[in-house]
């Protein structure tokens, strides 16, 4: 059965970051099993946020990665750009840490608002923020493959 273009899009964005859900979770189960094995002193809670947290970031990567595989034509594009961009961002979240004079631009950064959820808790309003990226992405991925021309 033929399927519309927007739900190819969506399943593969489901399917995604039900994916990255899971390696968040295993990655959170050995943080914890490492941290008892050596005894460091974090929680099953602090561990959960702390790696909880990364899923939306993981998720809006994931979707600028479908919105380029949806405008390019090259994989290469589809994931290259994405990869530069995360780099990117997180250079200059580090250089803006680092330098007083940088700081400003920290705010361009996807991991500004990624914050410490090890420390402080998860908080759900960037949380929320971030994934609602990964969300209009997704839509604007759906609204470019619905246009692009398929070809082998």
């Amino acid at each position: 059965m033929p399927l519309p273009r927007w739900q190819l899009v969506a399943g593969n964005f489901l399917a995604a970051a039900i994916s990255l859900l899971g390696i968040c979770t295993l990655v959170g189960l050995l943080t914890w099993g490492m941290a008892r094995l050596v005894d460091v002193g974090l929680s099953l809670r602090e561990i959960t946020d702390g790696v909880l947290n990364l899923w939306p970031i993981t998720a809006a990567f994931g979707a600028l990665a479908l919105l380029c595989s949806a405008l390019f034509h090259r994989r290469a594009l589809a994931i290259s750009i994405p990869a530069f961009l995360l780099f990117g961002m997180y250079l200059i979240d580090a250089i803006g840490r680092a330098s007083e004079d940088l700081e400003d631009w920290r705010h361009a950064s996807v991991f500004y608002y990624y914050g410490s959820a090890i420390e402080n808790g998860i908080d759900w309003i960037r949380f929320g923020g971030i994934t609602l990226v990964a969300l209009v992405l997704v839509l604007l991925a759906a609204l470019a493959f619905r246009r692009r021309d398929i070809y082998t």
